[in-house]
Order: C-alpha cells, then structure tokens, then sequence
C-alpha cells in the first residue's frame, strides 16, 4: 500500500475508535475518558485503562470456538454486588475509565443492570460484549442506552449467513445478530462487530465478505486471534502461521475499519494485558485476557493493585508483546497451554517458572 493512502487507511481508522472511545452524550464520562488518556500518555509507566468484568458463563448458544466453557466452577460462589463494590472503588483509585461488560452471554446475567450501576456508568465508559440474540427488539437496545451503555460489541463469525450459524450452532443466529445491530444502532447506541481469525478461514470468502460489510457500514471490526483454549484445547490446526500473521497486519492496514486489541494500547503497539487492561471472572481472579487463563490474584484475597504489580513483576505479560501471547507466541504456548487443561484460570503459582524469559 502506497504511503500515503496507509497513512489515509490510518486516520480513518483512528477517527472511527476516537468515535468509539468518547461518551459525548455523558460529560463526566468524556471527562473520565479525556483526563484518563491524557494522564496514561504523560505517565512514564503503563497505566490501567480498562476492565473487562465477566458477569456469568452462562450462554444462550454452544459456539464451537467457545473459549470458556472449561472457566466454569460449578458449585463455586460467584462475586457479589459488594464484592462489585470493593472492585470499583480499587480500579477508580487505579485510573480505570472504561469497562467492559462480558460473558458467556452478560445479556443472560439476571443481575446485569444492578452490576453495571455499580461501576458508574455516567462517569465511565461502557462496552457490552454480546452474541445478540437476545437484542430482538428496539426496546431491549433502548434499556441498554438507559442503563448506561455506551457501545455493544456484537459477535460474528462471518459475513456468510450459512457459515456464521454453523459455528454458533443455530440455524438463524447471523439473522438474529444483524438485526440485534440495527436494533442497537436505531437506539443511538455505537457498534462494534467481533470475530475470530483462524489458519482455516483467514482467506475464506466469508471473512472477506465480514471486512467488506464492515468497511461499507462503517462497522468497527475486531479481530480476535485464534488461541487453544476452551473447546480448540490442543487443537494447533486453527493456530495461525507467520505468513498468516503478516496477512491480518496487511489487513488491518488495508481496511481502516479492521483492528486488533495489540493496536489499542496507548503507549504503544503491544498487548494491553495487565498493562493497561485486567480480566475479572465471575468468581474474581484477575487475568491478562480471556484467553491467556491464568490468574494471578483473586479480588477476595487480594488487593487488585497488587495482583496487577504481581503479574508485572513477574515477567509473565510484562512487556507490550507485538504477538498475541496466546495466539501467536509459540513459545508462550507451549510452556503454558499443556498446562491449563481442566479448571481454568489457573493460578500462576501452579504454572512453576513460566515468565517469558525461560526456556
């Protein structure tokens, strides 16, 4: 791609995440947004932007590619509102300002609306991770601007009706999801779409036809890796090669509405994962990312500011690796990913020597 039309490619893109990432309909959380991302780039250490809060595994859909499944602790209490509570007041004294809100299906979780008035939603800003399905009508997408939501990330898995519901195992999902989409957008609410990139489908017609509907709609499209976790555990078929990796950062060049979570950093180009941004399941270990599954730390024993500095101490995910450690760093794999088999997150300290300076 010629310089200039990169450099083109480059500010649309920055323009459509700008976009994104400022609430202009709640000021004290554009406030939040403004002031936190100007204190990260002045700050001379990585500084903890976002939270992703899981608020249940339970879903609505049996996905072949679900990486979650094996999370699930049957029988284990999960957080309370006042554990909610003790958690907001710790990421508001670490400068978190936006918040993600995932499952399973969160849309499933009985408590959503109660767990997300806990963490501010008029002062931050909210993200909604969902499959869509239960997005069927206005008036649900209208509720989730009401609550406080500010952008709903939906899943798809390609632009090709056929092949999306085979992988969600539901004949008419990619129906239900895209009018989940216009449902959210009518509401005034931002959209994202997500999508999982494999050694398979990486040059398939439908995620050609996913890159196309999105750069046409202007769509935000996030690209997640394929990792070996959950339901792909030991599968090295969907792990992508170097020259697959070369092609998504071309695509992303390529297609300004194409994105990966390594390129949201605000410091730099890298994975954000304890960097700038935490994973909190339903039964409150903190992790890097869902799909990085070990733990460091759990919210009712630990102080989050410290389960954070454990994990950059450690070397584990200290660095603002330019390779996903889950998806594309194979050494990473092969020290971590035999290990996680059963319940996961694992903690760190069951792991042994496993930083990323080892052999």
């Amino acid at each position: 791609m010629p310089v200039r039309s990169r450099r083109r490619s480059n500010l649309r893109s920055f323009y459509y995440k700008l976009r994104l990432a400022v609430p202009v309909r709640k000021p004290l959380a554009m406030l939040a947004v403004t002031s936190g991302y100007l204190r990260a780039k002045l700050s001379r250490k990585p500084r903890l932007r976002g939270v992703d809060i899981v608020t249940n595994y339970s879903c609505n859909l049996r996905c072949s590619h679900c990486n979650i499944e094996p999370m699930t602790r049957k029988g284990e209490p999960t957080l309370s509102l006042d554990d909610y509570r003790a958690v907001e007041r710790q990421c508001s004294e670490l400068g978190v300002f936006q918040y993600t809100f995932t499952g399973g299906e969160p849309l499933v979780c009985k408590d959503l609306e109660e767990i997300i008035e806990v963490f501010k939603p008029h002062k931050r800003l909210i993200f909604l991770q969902t499959n869509g399905r239960l997005i069927s009508s206005l008036e649900k997408a209208r509720w989730l601007r009401r609550i406080g939501v500010d952008v709903v990330n939906v899943s798809l898995d390609s632009g090709l009706p056929d092949e999306h519901d085979a992988n969600r195992n539901r004949p008419g999902n990619y129906a239900e999801t895209m009018r989940a989409l216009d449902f959210v957008r009518r509401a005034g609410l931002r959209t994202m779409i997500g999508t999982v990139l494999t050694h398979q489908n990486l040059h398939s017609r439908g995620i050609h036809e996913l890159l196309e509907h999105c750069e046409r709609n202007r769509i935000l499209l996030v690209l997640n890796l394929a990792a070996p976790v959950g339901r792909w555990h030991d599968n090295e078929d969907i792990l992508l090669t170097e020259e697959d990796q070369d092609h998504i950062r071309g695509l992303t060049a390529r297609y300004p509405m194409a994105s990966l979570d390594i390129e949201a950093a605000i410091n730099a180009y890298g994975c954000p994962g304890f960097k700038e941004k935490l994973y909190i399941t339903p039964y409150g270990e903190v992790t890097g990312c869902t799909f990085v599954q070990v733990s460091f730390g759990n919210v009712k024993e630990s102080p989050l500011r410290r389960i954070r500095d454990r994990a950059l101490e450690s070397g584990f995910m200290s660095d603002f690796s330019p390779r996903c450690y889950a998806a594309e760093d194979r050494d990473f794999m092969r020290r971590t990913m035999p290990h996680l088999g059963g319940n996961v997150p694992r903690r760190h300290s069951e792991l042994l020597e496993i930083s990323p300076g080892d052999g």
